[in-house]
């Protein structure tokens, strides 16, 4: 198969190479590594209209993959968060990760172990906890986003959506177009909330209008491990992922070791 290239050339691969897409991005393999490079239509045949809708997509997501460069720049190596292996011109070189989604795997496989759900909401909340104390936001927290490494871990993808603010600046506060610190952590709640339940849920604010629904509109919490902690995810309790690693750490301490 055939794909435009960043500098207009084309990039082929094969069936057995294509990994994924997105909207914006499309990810093939190359060797032993996941690349990932902007999704880019040839608008060489098109006509003048459909030509210039379709060049301004392409730059769009030409934006979006500089974008994630800069992000994967900022956050450096951190345990929960995939590998770099190179950035260049062309794409995001990553490690590569085949078993999949989170999403994906519930669908397929059976309910994991309470202390290996633990393990896995654990390394999600450290991840969002270093990607925000190194002032981002992400915005596009889904279980989609959350790919499963050999070693059965959990690694965070995918920050083209994502808001880099100045380092000066007190992520607590910061807002971009409405993507505030409360609106991660909501979704995040939804991330825990899925791999305690054990079902794919997706509650997406910018769908609302960034408006919170009553709980009463949200799933029933009760029994769950780590409710209370959903829960204030959901209300907007939480200043930081600091403060919501803090206490999953605390209530995973006091959950009676005769049911984990």
């Amino acid at each position: 198969m055939a794909h435009l290239a960043s500098d207009g050339t084309s990039l082929t691969y094969c069936m057995e190479e294509y990994l994924g897409s997105g909207t914006t991005g499309l990810v093939i393999q190359r060797g032993e590594h996941a690349l990932k490079v902007a999704k880019l239509t040839d608008t060489s045949k098109f006509s003048a209209q459909g030509r210039g809708d379709s060049e301004y997509v392409n730059q769009v997501n030409r934006v979006l993959l500089e974008r994630e460069k800069y992000v994967y720049h900022r956050l450096g190596h951190a345990e929960g968060i995939v590998k770099v292996i190179d950035i260049s011109e062309q794409g995001i070189l990553l490690e590569c990760l085949k078993k999949g989604d989170i999403a994906a795997y519930m669908d397929n496989n059976a309910e994991l172990s309470i202390p290996e759900k633990t393990k896995w909401i654990m390394t999600i909340i450290k991840a969002i906890c270093h990607i925000h104390r190194s002032n981002v936001l992400i915005d596009d927290i889904a279980l989609r986003n959350f790919l499963i490494a050999d070693d059965f871990s959990v690694k965070t993808i995918d920050f083209g959506q994502s808001t880099v603010f100045p380092l000066n600046i007190d992520i607590t506060t910061a807002n971009a177009n409405g993507l505030t610190i409360l609106v991660d952590l909501f979704h995040l709640g939804c991330i825990i909330y899925s791999i305690v339940a054990w079902i794919v849920y997706e509650c997406n604010l910018f769908e609302h209008e960034l408006q919170r629904p009553a709980l009463k509109d949200l799933p029933d919490l009760d029994g769950l491990l780590f409710q209370q902690a959903i829960k204030k995810c959901w209300t907007a309790e939480y200043r930081s992922a600091d403060d919501l690693y803090i206490e999953v750490l605390n209530l995973w301490e006091r959950f009676p070791m005769k049911h984990r």
